[in-house]
């Protein structure tokens, strides 16, 4: 099986983006231009994360701090209700699916 390539969304010298993918993002530095490197992520909200990303070039080690964030839906799910329930209960345990199943014929869990 041939592996896929994954898209690239690279960051230019001002601090924009470029590129087609968001599978990979490549930040480089403002200041030196060499490449950044993830050092953490902290979630704000479940669609918005503080990423700090340290420059690889020692010695000019900047420190930035970028936002992502979820713009909008371009595509509505397929699933619906029944899909999304289903697809959440194919990822409990068996003995989660049993409390689930439970609870929803009124038994006590």
């Amino acid at each position: 099986m041939r592996n896929k390539r994954r898209k690239v969304l690279k960051s230019s010298q001002d601090g924009g983006f470029s590129g087609d993918g968001m599978a990979t993002i490549k930040v480089f530095c403002t200041a030196c231009g060499a490449r950044m490197h993830n050092r953490k992520s902290v979630w704000q909200a479940p669609q918005l994360a503080n990423l700090y990303y340290t420059c690889t070039n020692v010695e000019c080690s900047e420190t930035s701090v970028y936002e992502l964030t979820r713009s909008h839906t371009v595509s509505p799910s397929g699933l619906g209700d029944k899909g999304l329930i289903k697809a959440l209960l194919e990822r409990l345990r068996p003995d989660e699916k049993q409390m689930a199943l439970n609870l929803l014929q009124g038994q006590p869990g």
